[in-house]
């Protein structure tokens, strides 16, 4: 499976290059391009996982549990960024 790919069905790799592409130093373009993606694909890959995650939460109506989707994104993301922000110090 491609770089690329993986990150069209993975929300754990969507994740974890979102908060690269986050760092204040990142180098945007060099980051796409080792996934295959530039900017405008980068663009719709984004838009895809959020519509993604907003009908998760959508389809859970009045309920206060946290999707799964939804759930598996935020601790990805949290997880990552602590990795990262240990990488700094």
């Amino acid at each position: 499976m491609g770089p690329a790919l993986l990150l069209e069905t993975d929300i754990r790799a969507y994740a974890a290059l979102a908060v690269r592409l986050a760092e204040p130093d990142a180098d945007r373009t060099a980051l796409l391009a080792e996934h295959g993606l530039d900017e405008d694909a980068w663009d719709l890959l984004d838009d895809a996982w959020q519509e993604r995650l907003s009908a998760a939460i959508d389809a859970m109506g009045d309920s206060d549990a946290v999707p799964p989707l939804v759930k598996e994104h935020a601790d990805a993301t949290v997880k990552l960024s602590a990795a990262y922000a240990l990488e700094r110090i």
